[in-house]
């Protein structure tokens, strides 16, 4: 089985036989090569270089949830739920500058929402919910927002049921 299954449900169960793609030769692997990339390298060595996915985070982040890279999943979805607009950055100091910066702020706080909420992913959630808070004069603002109002205020009353 290799590293690849003992350190992961999902690709133990596939190489094992414990799925039905166990027996194809071919995959239909769904996330971006890079992602996947990511993945597979997390799952043989447990690390993964934050500043080197930063462009494409959030796709590493949904095909961890994807293929049941749990430790990975929530630690990106810690990375992912930083607020940009932070001026103190301490609290983050584990986490290099390049992935702060592509993440959380008004232009994408709104799909953010929606993928969270998609993708169970609650500190991510609640992250954008209380960016939104703080930020909703800029954020009411974008197109994106105003596009998925809809959905994002069907998202907020789940919340509170």
């Amino acid at each position: 089985v290799g590293h690849t299954g003992g350190r992961n449900s999902f690709f133990k169960a596939l190489l094992l036989g414990g799925l039905k793609e166990s027996g194809q030769t071919v995959l239909d692997i769904q996330a971006s090569e890079k992602a996947f990339e990511a993945l597979l390298y997390y799952t043989y060595t447990l690390q993964i270089d934050l500043e080197s996915v930063a462009d494409y985070i959030v796709d590493v982040f949904i095909a961890a949830g994807r293929y049941v890279a749990t430790d990975l999943r929530n630690m990106l979805e810690g990375c992912i739920s930083i607020d940009t607009s932070l001026t103190n950055l301490q609290q983050t100091n584990f986490i290099p500058l390049g992935v702060i910066a592509s993440n959380l702020d008004v232009d994408n706080v709104a799909s953010l929402l929606i993928l969270a909420d998609q993708e169970s992913a609650p500190r991510l959630k609640q992250a954008c919910i209380d960016f939104i808070t703080t930020h909703f004069e800029e954020v009411q603002q974008r197109e994106e927002f105003t596009q998925m109002l809809d959905t994002i205020i069907a998202i907020l009353q789940k919340g509170r049921l």
